[in-house]
Parts: C-alpha cells; sequence; structure tokens
C-alpha cells in the first residue's frame, strides 16, 4: 500500500478511535490516528502534531542526575520547595537572560510547565471570590483549557490576531473592567504562531494587570527561543522581554523540555516575585485560614497535586541553569536546529499552494522555530487536516488552540532530514487530487445542512467550502458558523443577474444540494449544472409537490387527505418545481391517528437517514 491511503480508512480509523471530528481532535487523538494508519499500512507518517522535542537531550543534565542518583537522592523524598541547588540555580538563570530579581524562594520546581500552570490556576481562582475567571490570550496551548474545564472553572479568550500593539489595551479593559478575570495566561514565543509579544505589548499587561489587581501567567516553555535575537548570552542584553518588567502580579514558567530537550523527565520551575510570593489574600485566608501567594501554592496545593518534582531531576535542571548562566552551555544554539527545520517546511509548503496564517510580527516577519501555521484556500483547518491524513501528514487543527483563524498548527521538533523530500511528493500529490466541491443551499433551520456536513466530517472526498442562503436572517447561518463553514447571503435577483452562478463557477463548485432551499433555481444555475443539483422533498412525488408545497404545508395536505403513508423524495432538478427526474425515495407509515408534527417527525428521521447517503451514492459513486 502507498499514500494516499483509501479515504474510508481514515474515516474508519476514527470511528475506531471514538473521534466524531477532526477539527476537533486533541494532539494526543491525532497521534492515535496516525499511529493506528501506520500499524494497518506500514507505511511512514510525517508526524508534525506533537511538540515533543526531536533532539538529543542535554549532556550537563544528564551527568548531573546520574551523579545524584549515585548519592542515593532515589530514596530520599525530595524537599516540597525545591532542593536549595535548584532555587539558588534557578533565581540566577532568570537573572541571567530575563533581567529579573526573583528570589530562590520564590523559585519551586514542577513536574513539568502544565503541572506548574495547573496548580497557578487553582490559587488564582482562590485568592478574591469575585474573581472566577481565567482570560486566555490565544491562541495557545490547547490542553491548558482543558485544565480550565477538569476544574470546573470559567474562562474567556480572544485571539490576539487582529489585537496586536496599542490595540490590546482596549481588548484587554474590555474583559479586565468586568472585575471577575483572576488571571491572564499567554506564552511568549507564541504557540501556535510563533509571534512574540513585544515590550510595548507586555507593559500594556502588566499595566493592566496591576489597575484591576489581575494576576499574569507567562509561560515561557519555548524560552528565549525568538532566533531572530541573540537571547543566548547571560547577563548581557538583550533579555528575553517579559511581564515582569511592569507589574508584581505575574508568575513564570520555564521548563525543562523545549530549551533543554529535557522533556522525558517532567522538569520545570514556576518563578513567584517576592512581593506576590508573600502577599495575603482574603479568598486564601478564608480558605485555608491563613498563608500567602507563595506558601499556599507551595505547601497547600502543590503538596496536594503531586508532593514536589522528582529529586534527581532536579539536580539535572539545576546544573543545566549554573552552566548557562555560566556562559559554559550555549543552550540556545541547540535549539536553533528547530528555526532551520521550520524555514525548509514552510518553504515546501508555500511553494504548494499554502499560506501562512499568523505571518506578521508588528511588521516583522515571524522567526522560524518550534511551531508555524498553515491554511489552504477554500479549506478549514478540520477539512485540510482530513485532506492530508490520507497522505501521511499529521498536524493539529488551530481551532483547538484557540485561534479564530482556519489553518493547521505545524511542529517542527519530530522532522527527519530524509522527510523533507517525502513532504514534497506528497503535497504535490495532494494539490493533484480531485476533491467533490458541493455547494449547500438552505432557507431556513439548516437541520439537514448539518446532518450532511456531519456526516461527511471526517471523508477526505468531499468538500463544502459554503452554505449559501436567500434568507438573512434563517438559523442556518448559526449552524454554519458552529460548523465553522462560512455563510453566504444571497437576494434573489442575485440569483436571477448570475452574480450567484458566478460565484459558484469561480469557486470551482462540481455539484449543489438543496437542503430545504425554498427559492426557485433559475434557468442559468440549471443549464450550468445539469443533473448536478439535487434537491429532497418531504413527501412522495408527485404528490404533494409543485410551487407552495413545503415544510408543514405538506404535511398538512397529507393528513388532511387522510393518506396511510408518506416519506422523502430525492431528486434532481429541473426548471420546474418538483419535476426533476426522482433517484430515491423512502416511506412511512401514516396512523390515523398522526397529526401533521407526527408526520413531520417520521419524515425528518428519514431525511437525516438517507439523504446524506444519497449524496455519496450520486455525487461520489455516480450511481442513480
Amino acid at each position: 500500500m502507498t499514500f494516499p491511503v483509501p479515504d474510508d480508512l481514515v474515516k474508519k480509523t476514527a470511528e475506531e478511535l471514538y473521534i466524531n471530528d477532526l477539527k476537533k481532535a486533541t494532539i494526543r487523538e491525532i497521534v492515535a490516528i496516525a499511529g493506528s494508519i501506520e500499524k494497518k499500512t506500514g507505511l511512514e507518517f510525517i508526524h508534525m502534531e506533537m511538540g515533543v522535542p526531536g533532539l538529543p537531550p542535554s549532556s550537563v543534565g544528564i551527568e548531573a542526575e546520574i551523579t545524584a542518583l549515585k548519592n542515593g537522592v532515589a530514596s530520599i523524598y525530595p524537599p516540597i520547595d525545591g532542593v536549595s541547588e535548584l532555587k539558588t540555580q534557578s533565581s540566577r538563570f532568570i537573572k541571567a537572560f530575563v533581567d529579573l530579581d526573583i528570589s530562590p524562594e520564590g523559585c519551586v520546581p514542577v513536574v513539568g510547565s502544565m503541572e506548574g500552570v495547573f496548580i497557578s490556576f487553582i490559587v488564582a481562582n482562590q485568592c478574591h471570590p469575585d474573581k472566577d475567571t481565567i482570560l486566555f490570550i490565544d491562541p495557545g496551548f490547547p490542553v491548558q483549557k482543558q485544565q480550565v474545564h477538569v476544574l470546573g472553572y470559567k474562562y474567556e479568550s480572544f485571539d490576539v490576531y487582529d489585537y496586536r500593539g496599542d490595540k490590546l489595551k482596549d481588548k484587554l479593559e474590555s474583559y479586565l473592567s468586568k472585575g471577575n478575570i483572576s488571571c491572564i495566561i499567554y506564552s511568549n514565543p507564541n504557540n501556535p504562531g510563533w509571534f512574540c509579544l513585544q515590550e510595548k505589548e507586555l507593559q500594556i499587561i502588566g499595566e493592566a494587570a496591576t489597575r484591576y489587581d489581575t494576576l499574569v501567567f507567562e509561560d515561557f516553555a519555548y524560552f528565549a527561543m525568538d532566533f531572530r535575537k541573540d537571547l543566548g548570552t547571560p547577563f548581557q542584553a538583550p533579555f528575553q522581554v517579559s511581564v515582569g518588567k511592569y507589574t508584581d502580579n505575574y508568575v513564570l514558567f520555564i521548563s525543562g523540555s523545549k530549551a533543554f530537550s529535557y522533556a522525558g523527565q517532567r522538569i520545570a520551575i514556576v518563578a513567584v516575585p517576592d512581593k506576590l510570593y508573600h502577599r495575603i489574600y482574603p479568598g486564601l485566608t478564608q480558605k485555608y485560614g491563613g498563608g500567602t501567594f507563595g506558601s499556599v501554592l507551595i505547601q497547600r496545593v502543590l503538596y496536594a497535586v503531586s508532593t514536589g518534582a522528582t529529586h534527581s531531576a532536579q539536580y539535572a535542571l539545576a546544573a543545566m541553569f549554573k552552566a548557562a548562566a555560566d556562559g559554559q552551555y550555549h543552550f540556545l544554539e541547540e535549539v536553533k536546529e528547530y528555526g532551520r527545520r521550520a524555514g525548509k517546511l514552510k518553504e515546501i509548503f508555500l511553494k504548494y499552494g499554502f499560506k501562512l496564517v499568523y505571518d506578521n510580527d508588528l511588521g516583522e516577519e515571524i522567526a522560524d522555530g518550534f511551531y508555524f501555521t498553515v491554511a489552504y484556500p477554500g479549506m478549514t483547518g478540520g477539512e485540510l487536516l482530513k485532506r492530508l491524513i490520507p497522505y501521511g501528514i499529521s498536524a493539529i487543527s488551530l481551532s483547538t488552540t484557540g485561534s479564530k483563524q482556519e489553518g493547521l498548527r505545524v511542529c517542527t521538533s519530530f522532522i527527519k532530514d530524509h522527510q523533507y523530500e517525502l513532504l514534497e511528493q506528497r503535497l504535490q500529490a495532494f494539490q493533484n487530487k480531485p476533491i467533490k466541491n458541493i455547494a449547500i443551499l438552505a432557507s431556513g433551520s439548516g437541520s439537514n445542512a448539518e446532518n450532511i456536513i456531519r456526516y461527511f466530517q471526517n471523508d477526505v472526498r468531499i468538500h463544502f467550502p459554503f452554505i449559501i442562503s436567500n434568507k438573512q436572517n434563517a438559523y442556518v447561518h448559526e449552524r454554519a458558523k458552529k460548523l465553522h463553514i462560512p455563510s453566504l447571503f444571497y437576494t434573489k435577483e442575485s440569483f436571477e443577474n448570475g452574480e450567484v452562478l458566478a460565484f459558484l463557477l469561480e469557486n470551482k463548485i462540481e455539484f449543489i444540494v438543496l437542503a430545504g432551499f425554498l427559492l426557485k433555481i433559475p434557468l442559468n444555475i440549471i443549464r450550468a449544472y445539469p443533473n448536478k443539483i439535487i434537491n429532497i422533498h418531504p413527501a412522495l412525488l408527485p404528490k404533494f409537490g409543485g410551487k407552495g408545497m413545503y415544510g408543514s404545508y405538506v404535511h398538512e395536505a397529507v393528513v388532511a387527505n387522510k393518506e396511510t403513508e408518506s416519506g422523502i423524495t430525492i431528486h434532481y432538478v429541473n426548471e420546474n418545481y418538483d419535476e426533476g427526474q426522482i433517484i430515491f425515495q423512502a416511506k412511512c407509515k401514516i396512523l390515523p391517528t398522526d397529526t401533521p408534527e407526527d408526520v413531520a417527525a417520521k419524515v425528518h428521521e428519514l431525511e437525516y437517514r438517507y439523504f446524506p447517503e444519497i449524496i455519496e451514492t450520486v455525487f461520489l459513486f455516480g450511481q442513480k
């Protein structure tokens, strides 16, 4: 077997893993789909979904950890707030590369930044009884919202794409002025966009945090990995920019996973500045009977969650921090490999018609680094993902990151040297494969439209680029929004004067589905799409068809005529109402006691069951 794999294999694999919608699939679920297809076919995937370091771990850390284990630390519980050496070296490292003064007391080891963020979310929402909502400056790391969901906390978010620079101030104010935001969280450099919030933006965030007494969580998972700048010289500018220059209400998260490629040991630090560490909050006093932010974070919450980080791994991180601050370990030189990979990958994607989504960093080009974002014309992120997976290319949809843009997050960490050529071959094949572009037209609530789209949501053979309606306020627009599909409104005149036809042809629409569309299709469209437009009618044609026979009027007529059966008719559309060639009919029994509402329910059941199947049969397989 070779790529692309059979279209139904992806759909079947997703179903076996109980994944109903690829665009909502988590990182681990995409890993599972790709892994399952690899196992079934023996074919190699190009994995770009998971941010696992793809470089050798730091030898400095390994040697220090081995020494610690030989000295017997494996038999001893580590101090809950961290070993003295790590606390000291963490404080020094932060001074060396961020130019912030945080005492060793406030530097606390945790089981990866994920645990650090998790426990900080808990404490933040307990500080003030009236502040119970977390604000995400998106896009961001999808699992952090999952943490909030697990905790049962409220959150709000916005995509910073349109709010960079001075625009950020008013946007932040619109949330903080409500008085319910406990903390703000973002990553810098950004996961997945890889843009970097700059000094003036951090100043806006910091000053707003002070003004509204809100905490700021600054996630440095990809510490100093803005490779446009030389951030690797200790105690010398330029430094990694931080909100800590503009407020005391901040917490830093610095991980050993990416910058030091030390992911397997799950070691990171939470760094709390002195004023915040010793601050007494009324909510914490009420809940715990006393304690400061720092002491509650460590002695209450961290202790309850994991009792601290692995003993030997703390010595590894301490050694890496020390060597870096001493200027003996040039950690950024090693991870610049991710930037080199990103540059090559971007070139290939752009060559085959893709575009960068987050492509501007306040007038500068986006840095090349651990992640970047791509889109393909006319496709949502979910649709693009389901079309790339058969070619052995896996990533995650931007919608899972809180982004309002359509596209995919691409991770560079797993890319191997031989896979650049593979990627080019597969994207070329992807670009050349025909896909059925189908337009849906609807006038009402859009329940049939939604049912059709969901039926094909993991099907790589069909693409629904948009929904068209002749009703501006029809509920189908809301359904389309939830499905992440554009919806458009066109007047009757636009259909008749050729504007709609021109739009359909411009977007290379091959087939048209009428899903509760009440406007008569004009001749210009019928002639352009002979036997390529199908409609569903809620009765057994030729009975109860024609002008004015739609929706409840049909079911009322069926009951009034004392029919013993009704059903659905799927037919091609011609110039006359409901007179096109019949493709398929399905029947349901009508009882003497049935009301029009009863009949409607039975007919809807037939519509939902059969309409997608007939679309598949007619448009994909060319069968009547």
